[in-house]
C-alpha cells in the first residue's frame, strides 16, 4: 500500500538520503572551512556538524584535502554558473563586465562562504597541489573575463589599446580588493564607494564613441543616481564617486 501523501512529515528515502550525504559533507566542509581554515578544521569537526560519522567522509573522500579540493572546486563551478546567468541575460559586454562585478559585491557584502573559504586558501600555498588547484581556478575566472572584454572589443564597445588579458586581470584584482575590504572589515570604504570604483574601471575601458546602448550605466541609472541589482530587484546603490585620491 502506498503511503499517504496527506498528514504528517514527509520522509526521504534512505536512498534518497545516501545520494545527498555527499552534497551535506560537502556544504557542511564549506562552512566549517570558511569560519576557520583548512589546517585548523578537522574531520571530526565537520561529520559532527554535518551529523554523520567520520568514517562517512573517508568514504566519499579519501583525506581532509580531497574534502578541501572539492569544496574549492564547487566554489568555483557555482561561480562560473552565476556568471553565465549573467552572461545569457546581457547583449552587452560591458554591461556584463559591470554586472559581474556588481554580482561580486553582493556576495561580499553578504559574507560569503563561497569567497572566504577560497580568500582564506590562498594561505595554504605551501601545498603543491592546493597552490596548483588555485592557480589553475584564478587563470579560468580571468580567461572567462579575457573572453567577455574581447567580444566587447569586437563590438565596438571596450578599448582595443589594452590587451583583453590586461582588463581581466585588472578586474580580477578590483575583485581581490573588495574581498580584502570585508575580510579586514574596512567599513570606511561603503558599498558606494566600491560601487564607484567598479563603474570608475568600466568607464576607463569603455571604448570612445561606443553605443549607448553599451553604457556602463543606463539611462534609468543616470537619471536616478544609482546601479540596478544583478538580479534586477529593489533599488541600486548610489553611484556617486568617493572624494579619494588614487
Amino acid at each position: 500500500m502506498r503511503p499517504s501523501r496527506t498528514g504528517g512529515e514527509s520522509k526521504i528515502s534512505p536512498r534518497r538520503a545516501r545520494t545527498k550525504r555527499p552534497e551535506q559533507i560537502l556544504l557542511t566542509a564549506k562552512s566549517v572551512f570558511a569560519r576557520s581554515n583548512y589546517r585548523s578544521s578537522t574531520t571530526a569537526e565537520i561529520a559532527a556538524e554535518a551529523g554523520v560519522s567520520e568514517p562517512l567522509i573517508y568514504r566519499y573522500y579519501p583525506s581532509k584535502k580531497h574534502l578541501f579540493l572539492a569544496v574549492l572546486e564547487d566554489v568555483t563551478q557555482r561561480i562560473f554558473r552565476r556568471w553565465d546567468t549573467i552572461r545569457r541575460s546581457e547583449t552587452s559586454s560591458l554591461a556584463c563586465l559591470r554586472r559581474i562585478g556588481q554580482d561580486y559585491l553582493d556576495l561580499v557584502d553578504r559574507n560569503s562562504e563561497d569567497l572566504k573559504v577560497f580568500f582564506k586558501a590562498v594561505s595554504e600555498d605551501s601545498d603543491p597541489e592546493i597552490r596548483q588547484f588555485l592557480a589553475e581556478s584564478y587563470r579560468k575566472y580571468a580567461r572567462y573575463l579575457e573572453d567577455v572584454a574581447r567580444q566587447g572589443q569586437e563590438q565596438g564597445e571596450i578599448r582595443r589599446d589594452v590587451p583583453a588579458r590586461v582588463i581581466a586581470w585588472q578586474m580580477m584584482s578590483l575583485g581581490a580588493a573588495f574581498n580584502l575590504f570585508a575580510v579586514l572589515t574596512l567599513s570606511e570604504w561603503t558599498r558606494a564607494d566600491r560601487e564607484a570604483q567598479l563603474l570608475a574601471f568600466i568607464e576607463r575601458i569603455t571604448a570612445a564613441g561606443a553605443p549607448a546602448s553599451s553604457s556602463a550605466r543606463s539611462t534609468d541609472e543616470r537619471a536616478t543616481g544609482s546601479v540596478a541589482s544583478p538580479d534586477g530587484g529593489g533599488e541600486g546603490q548610489p553611484a556617486t564617486r568617493p572624494d579619494r585620491g588614487g
